[in-house]
């Protein structure tokens, strides 16, 4: 049989149903797609032959976030995974428990690791022949992620940094 035969009997609800059906299959395909989900470069390399370099030589030029992703973001994708997961419902929760003028943010904060996992599992049940090229999506959201992360952070501990310490520094300032 070829691709052709198959393309009308395997969709991707097929095969979303069989690993739904088979938790365990789907946790092994995920542990062996996370170990390249976060693989910017491919390892084909940039130059032609006619460059003189080696056979898979890659260019070091703008390379410090690629190395990021494969020395720390690799390392780390089954935590990061189960974040990604837990994120969406924390913030769900935080939505229903916040005032409505504080709403929109925690709105965009839950879209963004949503978007993300909905980029993840596109190509945890598509064709993934070329993964880099099919991770692009996740990691451009996973980044944005980090950055959002990073920015909250930063907020948060300028808040906090701006507040008083306690109602005696208020009174002693007043006093004054």
């Amino acid at each position: 049989m070829t691709g052709g035969a198959f393309r009308g009997k395997i969709t991707t609800f097929t095969i979303a149903r069989f690993y739904l059906l088979r938790p365990a299959r789907f946790w092994k395909h995920i542990k062996v797609m996370l170990g390249s989900a976060f693989v910017l470069r491919d390892f084909y390399g940039n130059f032609e032959k006619a460059a003189g370099y080696p056979p898979a030589t890659r260019s070091r030029a703008f390379s410090l976030w690629s190395q990021f992703h494969a020395v720390w973001l690799e390392r780390a994708s089954r935590p990061l995974f189960f974040l990604l997961l837990l994120c969406p419902a924390w913030l769900a929760w935080r939505w229903i428990r916040s005032p409505q003028e504080a709403r929109r943010g925690l709105e965009f904060l839950g879209m963004l690791p949503a978007c993300c996992l909905a980029a993840l599992f596109t190509v945890l049940l598509g064709d993934c022949w070329d993964n880099i090229k099919h991770f692009y999506l996740f990691n451009l959201l996973f980044d944005l992620c980090l950055i959002a992360a990073a920015g909250l952070a930063w907020t948060a501990v300028q808040k906090r940094r701006a507040r008083p310490v306690g109602r005696n520094l208020l009174q002693r300032v007043s006093a004054d």
